[in-house]
């Protein structure tokens, strides 16, 4: 297990069809979602479990015991699904 620090979260990315989010700039970083596993201790919006609106800016991905591991800072969550 990983415990990002500050903003940061470790999110697990879904795999969706990108035909269903309308992108308005083809330059900008594709839209994604994921479900939050864990997070930094300054985080305030996002909770572990929920399920996230996000672009790909400055996310970091790293190999863990054979499984991608992605962290993101908190600003780059767009919007939280229910």
């Amino acid at each position: 297990m990983i415990t990002p620090l500050g903003t940061n979260i470790v999110i697990e990315p879904e795999t969706i069809d990108q035909s269903a989010l309308r992108m308005v700039d083809e330059n900008e970083a594709k839209t994604e979602i994921a479900k939050v596993i864990s997070v930094g201790n300054e985080v305030t919006k996002v909770e572990i479990g929920d399920r996230i609106l996000y672009k790909g800016y400055s996310k970091d991905e790293i190999l863990v015991d054979n499984k991608t591991i992605t962290i993101i800072p908190e600003n780059e969550v767009k919007a939280i699904i229910t």
